[in-house]
């Protein structure tokens, strides 16, 4: 579970560095990944889903390392890629060496052989798939954009974390709902937004084929 969330962490890092580097400003404050939250602890908050149990951890960022609040208590934790899926990972002093593949929403860790699945899970999105038509993400309530983790022209996956709110003190993770490329962007980290207000535009795989055989 410390391996899938630490591993989820480094990947929204990377992926706004990423989105960083596209952009126009690479260096702004709107690419920090930190969970800075006015007047509270900087954290992010993972809802994951082990089979049909439900898990929220709370990482707290610190210098150099995490306080993950886990289930079976908190725990200090550090990782770093080594190479493709390998992490190298530190769990209150202790070592060790494991791969996490993620596919979409759902993390794989293999750990000596041994595997175990978890998925990137949030109840407060839960149900509303169908509500967000497709190539158009829309704020599900009223909140504020604390995370923009791609840039207009970013290629993304089904299930990637686009853009993180927060509402009633609690986070609301806007995912794509297909393969594709980002078109638009429409807000800022810090942006106030209302329920149903645009958040972004991408283009599917989906909607590029039919594109394509529109021109044929």
């Amino acid at each position: 579970l410390a391996a899938a969330c630490l591993a989820e962490l480094l990947r929204v890092d990377e992926a706004a560095a990423s989105a960083a580097g596209l952009s126009g400003d690479p260096y702004s404050p709107w690419w920090s990944t930190s969970g800075w939250v006015m007047n509270d602890d900087n954290h992010h908050t993972l809802h994951l889903r082990d089979g049909e149990r439900d898990i929220t951890v709370v990482a707290h960022y610190r210098a150099g390392h995490f306080l993950l609040e886990l289930p079976e208590g908190t725990v200090r934790a550090a990782a770093r890629r080594l190479e493709g899926d390998s992490y190298r990972v530190e769990l209150d002093g202790m070592r060790f060496t494991v791969d996490a593949v993620a596919r979409g929403a759902e993390i794989n860790i293999i750990d000596g052989g041994s595997l175990y699945r978890l998925t990137l899970h949030d109840p407060l999105t839960a149900g509303m798939e169908d509500e967000v038509r497709e190539g158009s993400l829309t704020a599900p309530m009223p909140g504020q954009v604390i995370q923009v983790l791609v840039s207009p022209g970013q290629s993304v996956r089904e299930g990637e974390t686009l853009m993180v709110l927060t509402a009633m003190k609690m986070e609301l993770t806007i995912s794509a709902p297909a393969d594709g490329v980002v078109e638009a962007v429409n807000y800022k980290v810090n942006d106030q937004v209302e329920e149903g207000q645009e958040l972004l535009t991408i283009a599917t795989s989906t909607e590029a084929e039919a594109a394509e055989k529109g021109d044929a």
